[in-house]
């Protein structure tokens, strides 16, 4: 059965994206929003999430920390 929440999923590491995304699909999640960069995930800030798997060390430029203060600014 298919579930209504709106999943965030921030990876810089594209086979713990994909893993990730099989899984919450398996699992019955059809809303999963990825993202490889920490500004990827802030632009894509157009709904909000109702969970946010954030990898906390992203590479290119901002930290999950940053993200998770972006979200609670916007909703």
């Amino acid at each position: 059965m298919p579930r209504p929440e709106t999943i965030f999923v921030v990876e810089d590491d594209v086979l713990y994206l994909n893993l990730i995304n099989k899984e919450l699909e398996k699992m019955g999640y059809t809303h999963v929003k990825s993202f490889n960069t920490g500004k990827e995930a802030i632009q894509g800030l157009d709904s909000k999430p109702d969970v946010a798997l954030l990898d906390y060390f992203l590479e290119k430029d901002f930290t999950g920390m940053d993200i998770l203060k972006k979200i609670r600014q916007r909703f």
